[in-house]
C-alpha cells in the first residue's frame, strides 16, 4: 500500500485474478449487455406507451454518458479525493488493455510480465515516437525484448505472483503518472514506471 500526502494508495482489480477465459467471458458479456441495451433504447423510444418511452430515453441517456466517459479513466488525478483510494480507478481504458493483455500472455505463454508489457507498449506509435525523438533504434528495441521473452523460465509465475506485479507496476506508474500532472495513468506512466524497475528480466 502506497501512501501520498493525505491519500492512502491500494490496487484491486478483480478482473485481474480472473482465469484468462473469466476474462473474455466477462468481456462478451459485458459487449453483449450494451448490445441489448443499445437496442432496447432505440426500441422503447420509439414505443407509443409513455412508461415504454420514458424508459427507453433513461437507457439512451445512461449510453450517451457511457460514451462520453469512453477513452477516460473512471475516476480523474486531478480530484483525488482523501482517504484508501483504488489505483484501478486511475488508469486510463488504454492502460487497462495493455496490463489485461500482458497478463493473459504471461499466463498463456510464459515469460515475464514486465517484458510482455514492455514488447505491447513499444509497438504502441506514441512510445516509438518518444523512442525516436531519444535516437532509440524501434526495431532493434524489439526485436531484443522478443529475443528476451523467448528464452525458457524455470517455471510459470503464479496468479498472485503476476496480481502483485501488477500492483507493484501500477503504485510506480502513478507517481509518474502525478508527477506529470496528468488525468490518468496513460500507457507513457507505464512506460516509465518500467524504465525504472529493479527487475532482471527488464
Amino acid at each position: 500500500m502506497a501512501r501520498a500526502g493525505q491519500h492512502e494508495f491500494y490496487f484491486y482489480e478483480p478482473r485481474f485474478l480472473m482465469t484468462a477465459p473469466g476474462r473474455i467471458l466477462v468481456r462478451v458479456i459485458s459487449n453483449t449487455a450494451y448490445g441489448i441495451i443499445g437496442a432496447a433504447a432505440i426500441v422503447f423510444s420509439l414505443s407509443d406507451v409513455l412508461w415504454l418511452r420514458s424508459i427507453g430515453i433513461v437507457l439512451a441517456l445512461f449510453l450517451i454518458e457511457r460514451l462520453i466517459h469512453i477513452g477516460k479513466s473512471e475516476r480523474l488525478l486531478a480530484k483525488l479525493g482523501a482517504g484508501r483510494l483504488n489505483i484501478a480507478n486511475y488508469l486510463a481504458p488504454s492502460s487497462h488493455r495493455l496490463l489485461e493483455a500482458a497478463l493473459e500472455r504471461s499466463e498463456l505463454q510464459g515469460g515475464n510480465l514486465f517484458l510482455h508489457l514492455l514488447r505491447l507498449l513499444v509497438e504502441r506509435k506514441d512510445i516509438q515516437a518518444g523512442l525516436k525523438r531519444m535516437d532509440v533504434p524501434v526495431e532493434q528495441f524489439l526485436s531484443a525484448t522478443q529475443d528476451f521473452l523467448n528464452k525458457p523460465l524455470a517455471r510459470k509465475s503464479s496468479k498472485d505472483e503476476l496480481f502483485k506485479e501488477i500492483e507493484y507496476l501500477a503504485k510506480r506508474a502513478l507517481e509518474q503518472a502525478l508527477l506529470g500532472y496528468n488525468a490518468a495513468i496513460e500507457p507513457k506512466d507505464l512506460f516509465a514506471a518500467l524504465t525504472k524497475l529493479k527487475n532482471p528480466g527488464v
